[in-house]
């Protein structure tokens, strides 16, 4: 990592806790990085991208990961730090973490996430995940390519991978005060509640509340909303999906209806 890439709290401005922000790809984490510095002053641009390629860490290491977050904490930094890696690669660094960050965990509806990256997947010139298929199919095929940097194992779909990533996070987030998880539908919906809620959680106020632009930094952004048959599942789909993931589904209240 570009140490230049770092900023930090000057001495004159309010001082916010380090911030984490951790999701699925595609849940509108950008979305809650910008508005993180719209509304607290953080530097969602550059971020701090904790992925392969752009820090020198072995993610299968948890010294490596814990040095890293160790340097970090001598920084009062202003960046904000991306990940999409599951709760598994964090848990035993997790008193780390929750000790010298706060971490924001963004979640969105299944179809909604799953849809932008089966788009996503199909556009980009090298093997993200399984390419070339039917929404419907792409839900139920196996994880393969660069997507499985963020895998400590092998999972039976890309179903699977969704709920294997929200349902863990959600669940440390109910016990853990440092952790918050923060539902894209409200963000959307009801920014500035959600704003002040994140605040609450910052232990710090807003200076301003500014909505940003949902697409600022993302690649390629998911706008193309035009052949909805294609976002289509079969009955049989929606079962397999109720199935896994049923429980969760009805906790977070989101139906399998086409949105």
């Amino acid at each position: 990592m570009d140490i230049k890439l770092i900023t930090e709290f000057r001495d004159n401005e309010v001082q916010r806790p380090r911030v984490l922000v951790v999701s699925h790809e595609r849940s509108g984490t950008h979305f809650l990085m910008n508005s993180l510095e719209n509304c607290f002053n953080y530097t969602a641009f550059p971020w701090l991208n904790f992925d392969w390629g752009s820090v020198p860490v072995n993610f299968y290491s948890t010294a490596d990961i814990r040095n890293f977050f160790t340097t970090m904490t001598g920084y009062r930094l202003k960046n904000v730090i991306k990940s999409h890696h599951p709760m598994v690669f964090f848990h035993d660094n997790l008193d780390l973490l929750t000790s010298h960050f706060k971490i924001l965990y963004i979640y969105r509806h299944p179809i909604d996430t799953l849809r932008s990256y089966w788009r996503l997947i199909d556009k980009v010139g090298w093997v993200e995940g399984p390419k070339g298929l039917s929404f419907d199919s792409f839900i139920k095929a196996p994880p393969l390519g660069y997507c499985m940097r963020y895998h400590m194992e092998q999972l039976p779909s890309m179903f699977h991978r969704w709920y294997y990533h929200v349902g863990p996070w959600l669940d440390i987030a109910s016990k853990n005060e440092a952790v918050m998880a923060v539902r894209y539908e409200s963000l959307d919906d009801q920014f500035e509640d959600t704003l002040h809620q994140i605040g609450r959680f910052l232990c710090t106020s807003p200076s301003n509340v500014i909505r940003p632009n949902r697409t600022k930094n993302v690649i390629m952004p998911d706008v193309d909303q035009q052949d909805r048959q294609a976002y289509q599942v079969s009955h049989q789909t929606v079962l397999f999906l109720k199935k896994i993931a049923g429980d969760l589904l009805n906790r977070l209240n989101y139906d399998l209806d086409i949105r």
